[in-house]
């Protein structure tokens, strides 16, 4: 098959991820044999595993027409050893159409100075990861505390207004510690989507839902606008996607003066979804937009009076778009002419009324009044954990009893038979996930609910909680919202809770 160049740059030709063509340099790259050496091969299945999704989907662009992004990773040779590459992933013509052309370059023999560089990054990647862990665990009991005084009554209106400013403080601040993570994650290709259908309206709903207090408080004027027809699909991760638009809210309600307006318009361009925020605030001057996206920009906004922050949370946006096959760009008249950020996102296939929606399949808490004592244990080792989930928890009417360790958590969950289990990952002796799958061996699939209570946040950490039979995976902190939507899936008790 043609459509790759014969020059010395080592070139496949792919079709559903596997090579029907390649030059005489791939094959002596990849260390094939004979000319058909390749054919057939995976490609996916020569890059490390955390990056095989990640390839599939930057592989699968361009053979729907759109170059992508280069990747550098590892590629694995035939006889098992890897080298440095750089993949770049361009449209193939083809007679079938859907062909890729992948354009491998060696980077094993760049200088010492760049290689350390990479190393040096991908330390700085691991300590990030690390911080964030370690800044979750206090996080966990401030939040559980927080929570537990704002359900009680405050005997004094002060004390009601200080706990409402602590609220909003410790949301930003758990908001801050995910960007810190997504951005280091996004750039290095280790940032997962789970994809399917969805239905943008739904999410822009959720996103205003998750921002409307900002506007209330500042008396912003928002609409929503979407345009005819019916239907705005796109194949993307729900929840990533709200974060997307959460972040875009956010800012317009940060950056708009009291009083301003906010407009959000959905519209189907050609074959594209395209959501359109505008404001009529500070705006942005023109020799700043394009750095926009660019991590810990602040554009000149720093000073007195101006919102604060650490400039990455559009670099989070733009890196989430683009793993959806998108784009983010930015526009404005100049300062203090408001601005406009135009998201666009390829359209997905119709589907049906009843299509999927992470939305209609949420988790939804049962109202005040109606929610059946359940019986929990909360295995942690720090406990200040356990002590605050342990008041927020009674004060929502459950009973919740404590263990500092896995071996305990065995033996009391053996015991006592809980309805629920939230389980740190990281305790001494036995680790959460060996008591996970010790429990499950034990008490069966459908008499335990098990949730890991975790900072733990990589892709991988959800696998592993996955298949070692947990429900759910919280990371820290944990909100009463997110407990009593676990709650609500677990039946009532028919036993006695002697």
């Amino acid at each position: 098959m043609g459509g790759y160049d014969s020059s010395v740059e080592a070139c496949c030709v792919v079709i559903d991820g596997k090579v029907v063509g390649a030059n005489a340099a791939a094959h002596a790259l990849l260390g094939a044999k004979g000319p058909m050496g390749l054919a057939g091969v995976e490609l996916a299945d020569l890059v490390p595993q955390d990056q095989r999704r990640l390839f599939s989907a930057l592989l699968a662009r361009a053979a729907a027409g759109s170059a992508a992004r280069p990747l550098e990773t590892q590629l694995r040779r035939a006889n098992g050893l890897t080298f440095d590459a750089e993949c770049r992933f361009d449209p193939a013509p083809s007679a079938d159409g859907g062909a890729a052309k992948l354009l491998i370059r060696d980077l094993s023999d760049r200088p010492a100075t760049t290689r350390e560089l990479l190393e040096s990054n991908g330390r700085k990647d691991q300590f990030l990861a690390a911080f964030a862990h370690e800044l979750r665990n206090p996080l966990a009991p401030l939040r559980a505390a927080l929570d537990v005084s704002l359900r009680c009554p405050a005997p004094d209106p002060r004390l009601g207004e200080a706990l409402a400013i602590m609220d909003r403080q410790l949301t930003h601040l758990s908001v801050l510690v995910d960007d810190l993570v997504d951005v280091s994650q996004a750039g290095n290709g280790k940032l997962a989507l789970t994809r399917q259908p969805i239905e943008l309206t739904d999410v822009l709903e959720e996103s205003i839902a998750a921002t409307r207090q900002a506007f209330i408080d500042r008396d912003h004027r928002l609409d929503l606008d979407v345009a005819p027809p019916a239907g705005h699909v796109v194949d993307g991760d729900f929840d990533r996607l709200v974060q997307v638009f959460t972040n875009l809210l956010g800012n317009a309600a940060k950056y708009t003066p009291a009083g301003g307006s906010i407009d959000v318009h959905l519209q189907r361009t050609g074959a594209a979804e395209v959501v359109t925020i505008e404001d009529n605030g500070v705006g942005i001057a023109p020799e700043d937009l394009h750095r926009v996206f660019d991590p810990f920009e602040r554009l000149g906004m720093d000073g007195p009076g101006q919102p604060t922050g650490m400039g990455i949370g559009l670099t989070v946006a733009s890196q989430l778009v683009a793993l959806h096959g998108g784009r983010i760009d930015a526009s404005s008249d100049g300062r203090g002419r408001g601005s406009a950020f135009r998201v666009t996102l390829p359209r997905g296939a119709s589907v049906a009324d009843q299509a999927l929606s992470p939305r209609a399949l949420a988790l939804e808490p049962l109202a005040e009044g109606n929610r059946p004592p359940h019986r929990i244990l909360i295995a942690d080792d720090d406990p200040d954990v356990t002590e605050a989930l342990r008041l927020l928890l009674e004060t929502l009417g459950q009973e919740a009893q404590v263990a500092h360790d896995g071996d305990e958590a065995i033996a009391r969950a053996l015991a006592e038979h809980p309805d629920l289990i939230l389980l740190d990952l990281s305790m001494p002796g036995t680790g959460g996930l060996e008591v996970a799958r010790r429990l499950r061996a034990t008490l069966g699939g459908d008499d335990i609910r098990i949730a890991a209570l975790t900072g733990h946040c990589q892709p991988i950490d959800h696998e592993s909680t996955r298949a070692a039979g947990f429900d759910w995976h919280f990371v820290k902190p944990v909100t009463s919202d997110t407990l009593l939507a676990a709650l609500s899936q677990i039946p009532p008790r028919t036993h006695s809770s002697a």
